[in-house]
C-alpha cells in the first residue's frame, strides 16, 4: 500500500479555444485541426492511407469513424462558444480506451466528448475534445480535474498490480521449471550411472 502511495498520480490537463474569428465570425477551424492532429499528428501521408494513431471513442465507448467525427466538432464549435481539449497521461501504466472514457464519465460536468487514445509514446494517453458555451469556474474545475485524476489513479494501479502479480506468478512457474529440470537431472545421472555399473558388473546397494 505504501508504494501505490508514493506512486506519481497522472497528469491532466485542460485547454480551451473560443470558435470565433478575429472579427467575431463562428468557425470550426480548430476544432477540426485538433481531431486531425490527435488523429494523425499532422503526418500527411498517414492521413492519406488512413493510418490514425488510434481510434475515436464516444462517452458509451463506442467507435467512430475519422470523417463522422470531423463532422461532429464542426457542428458543436458552431454551436458553442468554446472548443475543449483535454489532455489524459498516465506516468507509469497503461490504460485502454474503455478506462479513459469511464474516467471522463466520472468526471461528470461533460456529456457528449470524442476521445482518441495513444499508445505509441513513452506515456500512455488520451485527447479528448468536448464544447460548451461557457468556461469552467474554479471550483467546478478542481472537482472535475480531481475526479478524472483519481478515477485515472486508481485504474493505473490495479493494472500495474495485475501485471506485477502476473509477474510473480511467471516467476514461480519459471521456478518450478527449474526445479523439476533439476529433478529430472539427478535422475538422469543416476540412472547413467546405473547403467554404467551394470556394464561393470558393480553392485550399487
Amino acid at each position: 500500500m505504501a508504494e501505490s502511495k508514493s506512486r506519481p498520480l497522472p497528469f491532466v490537463r485542460l485547454t480551451y479555444t473560443a470558435n470565433r474569428t478575429p472579427t467575431g465570425r463562428r468557425t470550426a477551424t480548430p476544432a477540426r485541426k485538433a481531431a486531425r492532429y490527435f488523429a494523425y499528428a499532422n503526418d500527411l501521408e498517414a492521413e492519406r492511407s488512413g493510418q490514425q494513431r488510434g481510434h475515436w471513442y464516444g462517452p458509451d465507448g463506442s467507435k467512430h469513424e475519422h470523417e463522422p467525427v470531423l463532422a461532429w466538432a464542426a457542428a458543436g464549435a458552431k454551436a458553442h462558444r468554446y472548443t475543449f481539449q483535454a489532455l489524459l497521461s498516465l506516468p507509469e501504466g497503461r490504460l485502454s480506451a474503455t478506462d479513459f472514457t469511464r474516467a471522463m464519465r466520472e468526471g461528470k460536468y461533460i456529456d457528449d466528448f470524442r476521445l482518441i487514445t495513444h499508445d505509441d509514446t513513452k506515456h500512455s494517453h488520451a485527447h479528448v475534445l468536448f464544447f460548451r458555451d461557457s468556461r469552467m469556474d474554479k471550483e467546478q474545475f478542481t472537482d472535475w480535474h480531481e475526479r478524472i485524476r483519481q478515477s485515472l489513479a486508481a485504474r493505473e494501479g490495479a493494472t500495474l498490480q495485475a501485471r506485477e502479480l502476473s509477474t510473480v506468478a511467471q516467476l514461480s512457474q519459471e521456478e518450478r521449471y527449474e526445479e523439476m529440470a533439476a529433478e529430472i537431472g539427478v535422475l538422469q545421472a543416476g540412472e547413467r550411472a546405473a547403467a554404467l555399473a551394470m556394464e561393470g558388473g558393480l553392485d550399487l546397494i
